[in-house]
């Protein structure tokens, strides 16, 4: 089947391309050319090529500036879509940023808050407290003298049975929630300091708002240990 093939386009070349003779007449001598279909269609051919070639750069000058127009439209399309994204990625990151700050300033602000609650809770046992329910007691002269030493150990001992604060970190979660109840509850009361010890020392008396920071401090306390089981 390729032969019949090859010999059809033979033959359409033969019939296309016919060969063909140039004479050329100079200085009273004749020259002639022949030209083969075979050297027709490679002429043709190559005409075909360069024709091609020079449609193509001549479209290619005509419509460059139009190319990169586009080309510069579409660069510059692409540009803003990234400047875009990238602000939108500030955005949320100075978002995120103020958020962490003000997050890192409330926190620091409650600790601050805290601590000086802590402070204040420890200033006032410290001051109120500390002399029957510590191993810090400060001994008064009196109680040095019989009989009145008498009563002022006593009351230190019996406190000390009831509350130690120097001891406070042995107390079992439970145990350390019911002593913390009854500080509230007696300071609320006015159980404590007892009356006796107000006499002689009148400065360790607790004022209302006071009393309410030491329950304040009780409360929250007794969450924290309940919640830590």
């Amino acid at each position: 089947m390729a032969e019949p093939l090859i010999e059809r386009v033979w033959a359409w070349l033969h019939a296309t391309f016919p060969e063909r003779q140039i004479y050329i007449r100079s200085d009273g001598r004749v020259q002639f050319f022949t030209f083969s279909p075979t050297l027709q269609a490679t002429l043709a051919g190559l005409s075909l090529i360069f024709l091609g070639w020079v449609a193509f750069a001549s479209v290619n000058v005509i419509f460059k500036d139009r190319i990169i127009a586009a080309k510069d439209h579409r660069y510059q399309q692409m540009q803003s879509t990234y400047e875009d994204r990238l602000a939108d990625i500030q955005v949320s990151y100075d978002e995120l940023n103020g958020a962490l700050v003000s997050a890192e300033d409330t926190f620091k602000a409650t600790a601050d808050k805290l601590e000086a609650k802590q402070s204040t809770v420890a200033r006032l046992l410290d001051r109120s407290c500390s002399d029957c329910h510590s191993q810090n007691t400060v001994w008064p002269w009196y109680s040095e003298v019989a009989p009145v030493s008498w009563v002022v150990i006593d009351d230190v001992q019996q406190g000390r049975r009831h509350l130690n604060l120097s001891d406070w970190a042995k107390y079992p979660p439970g145990g350390a929630r019911d002593k913390l109840h009854q500080i509230c509850k007696e300071v609320k009361d006015g159980g404590m300091p007892l009356r006796e010890y107000l006499w002689a020392h009148r400065d360790r008396q607790l004022t209302p708002q006071e009393q309410a920071t030491i329950c304040e401090w009780t409360d929250a306390e007794r969450q924290r240990l309940a919640d830590s089981r």
